[in-house]
């Protein structure tokens, strides 16, 4: 009788992971960029921030809000991005729950100009369609401003 594989976890949690992982993961790391570079359109000395190691993701919007490059609703969005990110990257087995979902598709109900993509039931794939909505709501955002070099 043949000898059974087992899987390595390596294999389940590396090889064979869900898409949504590298999903969430470059979408944070997409807004992070967006977010230095509309922050360097609008600081007058952006080397005093960026030249040597950037500050978090956090610090990163909460300077985005207080300079008005993004307004407060949208900063709440990009917080729970941030949240979300971080369960993913710290939790070997994350799973988002409906209601994290459901956190994410509120905070962008709950703009001034709301996202209609927040109607719909929570899902992983409506969170991914959310994730991108937000990506090219900030990019729009981010060449207002004349950031450069947004394509990286």
């Amino acid at each position: 009788m043949p000898r059974r594989r087992t899987r390595t976890g390596f294999e389940k949690h590396v090889s064979r992971a869900d898409g949504i992982i590298a999903h969430v993961v470059a979408t944070h790391l997409w807004i992070e960029h967006l977010l230095i570079r509309s922050l360097a359109a609008v600081l007058p000395r952006p080397d005093a921030i960026f030249s040597r190691r950037p500050p978090s993701f956090a610090a990163l919007v909460d300077l985005a809000e207080a300079l008005e490059v993004v307004a407060p609703d949208f900063a709440d969005v990009l917080r729970r991005v941030n949240a979300l990110r971080n369960k993913f990257a710290h939790r070997i087995s994350f799973e988002p729950e409906a209601e994290e979902i459901q956190a994410l598709q509120k905070s962008l109900r709950d703009m001034k100009n709301p996202f209609l993509i927040s109607l719909v039931p929570p899902s992983k794939c409506e969170m991914m369609i959310a994730l991108a909505s937000i990506s090219g709501y900030f990019e729009r955002r981010a060449r207002e401003l004349g950031a450069k070099d947004i394509d990286g």
